[in-house]
């Protein structure tokens, strides 16, 4: 997995993990969600929102919240 970060603009992108915005969250980290979660926390990285490779933009807090649950 690949997590393209712009730190000015504190945005993350992937691809095919997540595509927020169109569809609710899941109650609880899916495998995939859980990894990009795991990933941005071992990158020391603070993304505000997150960017789909499908064109949708989300904020990031509300999946990042779902960890532990």
């Amino acid at each position: 997995m690949i997590i393209g970060y712009v730190s000015d603009a504190h945005i993350g992108y992937a691809t095919d993990i997540w595509s927020p915005g169109p569809a609710p969250l899941p109650e609880k980290l899916t495998p995939p969600l859980a990894a990009l979660v795991a990933g941005v926390k071992k990158a020391g990285i603070t993304p505000v929102k997150f960017a789909g490779g499908h064109g949708s933009v989300g904020d990031y807090a509300p999946l990042a919240a779902l960890e532990g649950k």
